[in-house]
């Protein structure tokens, strides 16, 4: 019926500790260039990844995000929009799809300087929070 491979992808929803008295933003991270990122080199995204066998959302984001920026993540939260519904993106053959979850997490306190990225970003920085929203389509 579908002859697809699906993979599943958790990213996380991380707001700046400044945004409390300002504009909300959203932590991004851009993705490397070729050969180091397969797909979407130069791309900015939230940061999180595929999620491996039996694994909580949970476990995911802390994983990923560990491992991509050097920040602990302490729990899934509420955020002020509704992700429930996953983004589906089609791969870089016609039959992988990715569906994709985002979440917003609550971090240790942290600087924007104190994130260390992984071999597959560039950098990290701030994003306004709507325009991400529009961006993932809400």
């Amino acid at each position: 019926m579908f002859d697809s491979e699906i993979i599943h992808v958790r990213r996380a929803i991380i707001v700046s500790p400044q945004s409390v008295l300002e504009r909300p933003s959203v932590l991004m991270v851009q993705r490397a260039p070729q050969p180091t990122t397969k797909l979407d080199p130069l791309m900015f995204e939230c940061p999180g990844g595929q999620v491996e066998k039996e694994e909580t959302p949970l476990k995911t984001l802390q994983r990923e995000v560990q491992e991509e920026c050097g920040l602990q993540v302490l729990g899934i939260t509420r955020g002020p929009y509704d992700y429930s519904r996953p983004t589906v993106v089609l791969g870089h053959t016609p039959k992988l799809l990715y569906v994709v979850y985002h979440f917003h997490v609550e971090v240790a306190p942290f600087r924007l300087k104190d994130v260390i990225l992984s071999h597959e970003h560039i950098q990290a920085e701030f994003v306004d929070l709507l325009e991400v929203i529009n961006t993932l389509g809400n």
